[in-house]
């Protein structure tokens, strides 16, 4: 059986009394509101309500970190900001997939990253 994907949307979230007011302060004052979606890998004779249940609790997760740069975006945003002196961004996570991502992009463009790990900040060195 092949892997699927559940995608999980804020108006089908069963805790969306809890989370709704934090969404609606992150994004109040946006020009652009942000789609927030989270999604989940199935497994073998696991039941949609379990992989719904475990993509609500990862998009809870990612609400509750407060952190502008979520789980997929922070390995894809590293190469833009090799390009940029003085970038720094603040991650809901730093995943191995992100560092593996830092040393290929150091090894490419020459630039080295700082990390905070307690405070979740690459930065690029200056």
């Amino acid at each position: 059986m092949e892997n699927t994907s559940t995608v999980i949307f804020l108006d089908y979230f069963e805790n969306l009394d809890r989370i709704a007011p934090i969404v609606r302060r992150i994004c109040s004052g946006l020009k652009h509101k942000p789609l927030i979606v989270s999604s989940n890998f199935a497994r073998p004779k696991q039941t949609a309500e379990i992989v719904g249940k475990e993509a609500a609790n990862s998009l809870i997760k990612e609400i509750e970190s407060k952190a502008p740069v979520d789980r997929p975006l922070a390995d894809q945003i590293l190469p833009f900001m090799a390009l940029t002196k003085g970038s720094k961004i603040k991650v809901s996570e730093l995943t191995s997939h992100c560092k593996t991502n830092m040393y290929i992009v150091e090894q490419f463009l020459g630039v080295i990253f700082a990390v905070n790990e307690k405070e979740k900040i690459i930065a690029i060195k200056q």
